[in-house]
């Protein structure tokens, strides 16, 4: 028989840290047997995951969302967030949310990590009729994410990648694609949107929401 998945981590959670108490550790187990945190290697990551649960941010996702694996995503895109400038930490916890949720899980959490979610409820809001309308448009866009938006990366070919996007915008018609990229990617990203924007023009509306270290493109489908 395979150990329980839930013991597993919890050794790898022990591991290192023998000061945790024996009622933190029982707390970790129910947390993870709950759903509520599944990625943890050491008290640290615990501690910033299970943290995120007192902001409204987190409030008003589980308002619109009810997925456990989606809520667990969003935690680990805050826990993302909070450690951008600590790229030991950043890369640890992505490839942990890599080999947990696969690609697309990892690309939902950069998602969220980015501060997108919230610009696209709001748009949603305002296109949508009802709360229930909401809903069902949020979870079609994260069954399909990896087919509605692009995480743009240092890595990315703009050729291949503009090709790429305007393919899948032209064969799925998406209400609305969303292209982001941070850091040394976020002026690849505003490259590839404008090309892709030139593309597909006489059928979306182009919506930049962007800071100096982030860039987030929204195209909108024209009613």
């Amino acid at each position: 028989m395979s150990e329980d998945p839930t013991v597993k981590v919890v050794k790898g959670v022990t591991e290192g840290v023998l000061s945790w108490t024996a009622e933190s550790l029982k707390k970790v187990v129910n947390d993870l047997r709950k759903g509520n945190i599944k990625i943890v290697t050491d008290k640290e990551t615990y501690d910033n995951l299970n943290n995120q649960k007192k902001l409204h941010e987190l409030q008003v996702f589980k308002k619109y969302v009810d997925t456990p694996e989606l809520n667990q995503l969003y935690q680990a895109g805050l826990a993302l967030r909070a450690w951008e400038t600590n790229y030991q930490k950043l890369n640890k916890l992505k490839t942990q949310i890599k080999d947990a949720y696969g690609a697309q899980g990892l690309h939902i959490a950069e998602f969220f990590q980015n501060g997108v979610f919230t610009k696209y409820l709001d748009i949603l809001i305002l296109r949508e009729k009802t709360e229930k309308d909401i809903k069902n448009e949020l979870n079609l866009f994260f069954e399909y994410f990896d087919k509605n938006a692009t995480f743009v990366q240092e890595t990315t070919t703009n050729t291949k990648s503009v090709s790429a996007i305007v393919t899948r915008i032209n064969s799925n018609l998406p209400k609305t694609y969303i292209i982001f990229g941070s850091g040394r990617a976020a002026k690849k990203s505003t490259d590839i949107a404008k090309l892709v924007y030139k593309e597909i023009k006489d059928a979306y509306v182009f919506e930049e929401h962007s800071t100096t270290l982030k860039k987030v493109y929204f195209l909108n489908k024209e009613n």
